[in-house]
């Protein structure tokens, strides 16, 4: 037995691909098959389940045949209801074949089924008296080409508007009701399919689904004893389940503590161990590589002494006179280099001459300025000295021969200039 498929809860699918057939019961939200992406065909065997949501098979992308035959179905959702939210569409974009068939239906909502390439839809022999929907939401399924809904307790006012647009689009009825139906029943005949006339209803003495009123009434009030079960049921694993936990955490809460510290400090010393490795792997590897450079240069080496031709008379002489002519043109190049050094040291030595030269002549020219200053200066001494012995003689000619005032004169010579003290006698 492979698990190919995934089912509802309390579910029995039989699945068919092209070389699968398997047979399993399987929870719906559990883990994804191996094979589901292949899935072609899958029929829900006979369980008294109630309700479904066809998004439980939204996930088999490639779905093509669903089949819920036969299951005592009572409401089919597009989807799992949450309380105070929409119910949310279902898409199953490569479905051909749908049947509901054989189940306790009253109504189906069709508003949120996304199946644009549904064929056929089988809705018979079920307890249908509308769908929750206008008739013409028929023309969403734009591949639809036959529909079978016989067996069921139509309204005939909604059955007459659903065979129009039928008509219209061309689809076909592939079932009608037994004969003699119809007339056992009190209903009437369109088409063949027996439905209830509102203006007949109206004469009855009982309401025609009272027994199937309470049989829904009694499967909800079971519905909900075992959902309240369940969930008693579940809340007190669950609580069970969590004191265990709390109290295995709590006894091993020392010795794994220790456990850790002692795997940490390990893996620690384990780390500072790999470092050193790594360093020393590395180090070996970097000698490892000049050890193989230095093989290959010895390598290339000996090959080219293998290989070189042994010299010749004329290659020694060759290669002899090639020596001497570059030793020659060394020397040439030796002594082109000394003359330049020696052309730029005399060049330098003549810029440095021709400055002596400027220099000794403006020199030369500050000499003679300073000569003739000389000569001007001694013809200035001359004509002051001129000037102090006129100044004496009349000095001397204007002062009394009894006069208190005793003058010295005296004339002293001091680098070429003449000084005169007088001194005042009391």
């Amino acid at each position: 037995m492979v698990k190919s498929a995934r089912c509802p809860d309390h579910v029995v699918c039989t699945v068919r691909t092209g070389d699968i057939s398997v047979s399993d019961s399987v929870q719906l939200r559990s883990a994804h098959s191996t094979h589901s992406s292949n899935l072609h065909t899958t029929i829900v065997g006979r369980q008294s389940i109630g309700a479904d949501a066809l998004d439980a098979f939204a996930e088999l992308e490639y779905l093509q045949s669903l089949s819920l035959a036969r299951n005592g179905l009572i409401i089919v959702e597009p989807s799992v209801r949450v309380p105070n939210r929409p119910v949310q569409g279902v898409q199953l974009l490569k479905l051909k074949h749908l049947s509901l068939a054989s189940n306790r239906m009253i109504t189906v909502n069709i508003s949120g089924w996304d199946m644009p390439s549904l064929v056929s839809l089988d809705l018979s022999s079920n307890d249908l008296y509308m769908l929750l929907d206008e008739p013409s939401q028929f023309r969403r399924f734009g591949a639809l080409l036959n529909v079978s809904y016989a067996d069921n307790d139509w309204h005939c006012g909604w059955l007459s508007e659903a065979q129009l647009v039928m008509r219209e689009r061309s689809i076909v009825t592939l079932s009608q009701d037994s004969a003699g139906r119809c007339e056992r029943e009190h209903m009437k005949s369109l088409n063949g399919v027996c439905c209830y006339d509102r203006a007949f209803e109206q004469e009855l003495k009982q309401d025609p689904f009272e027994h199937k009123w309470e049989k829904l009434n009694e499967l909800r009030r079971r519905y909900e004893l075992v959902q309240f079960a369940y969930d008693q049921v579940e809340d007190n694993d669950l609580n069970l389940i969590t004191k265990h936990a709390h109290e295995l955490r709590g006894k091993m809460t020392g010795p794994v503590a220790h456990q850790q510290d002692v795997i940490k400090s390990e893996l620690l010393r384990l780390r500072h161990a790999l470092a050193d490795e790594s360093a020393h792997l590395e180090r070996l590897e970097n000698s490892i590589e000049r050890t193989v450079h230095d093989l290959g240069q010895s390598i290339d080496e000996l090959h080219e002494r293998a290989t070189r031709p042994k010299p010749t008379l004329d290659a020694v002489h060759q290669q002899t006179v090639g020596d001497s002519i570059k030793r020659i043109r060394g020397h040439i190049e030796l002594l082109r280099r000394r003359v330049q050094n020696y052309v730029f040291e005399t060049s330098d030595r003549e810029r440095r001459l021709r400055r002596y030269s400027e220099q000794i002549m403006q020199l030369e020219d500050r000499l003679r300025e300073l000569k003739h200053l000389q000569q001007s200066l001694s013809e200035q001494v001359d004509h002051v000295e001129s000037r102090v012995h006129n100044a004496y003689r009349i000095v001397k000619e204007s002062l009394p021969p009894d006069s208190e005032e005793d003058f010295d004169r005296i004339r002293l010579y001091d680098r070429g200039y003449y000084r005169a003290s007088y001194r005042m006698i009391g």
